[in-house]
């Protein structure tokens, strides 16, 4: 089992990173106590894929669907519900 150090200063890295708006590519850590490398590549596609675009437009059929609901029908609705299950 790998025994990592403790997450902060990769945090603190991460934390610098996010402040100038990048992102590594690739990142490899060495693990002394097992004579490892670690390696992790990001890769990026900044576009949404076409699978992406058909959730989204699936997404979007749904809400045309379904009726707009005002703020006070949607706080009622449970204790009808409520009163009508005592009758069934």
């Amino acid at each position: 089992m790998l025994k990592l150090p403790p997450p902060g200063a990769r945090l603190k890295l991460n934390a610098a990173l996010a402040a100038h708006g990048v992102v590594p590519v690739e990142i490899r850590r060495k693990v002394e106590s097992e004579a490892t490398t670690l390696r992790a590549t990001h890769l990026f596609t900044w576009r949404l894929s076409r699978e992406d675009r058909m959730r989204i437009d699936e997404a979007q059929s749904h809400l045309a669907n379904f009726k707009k609901a005002d703020q006070r029908e949607c706080r009622i609705w449970p204790f009808r519900a409520k009163r009508a299950l005592r009758y069934v």
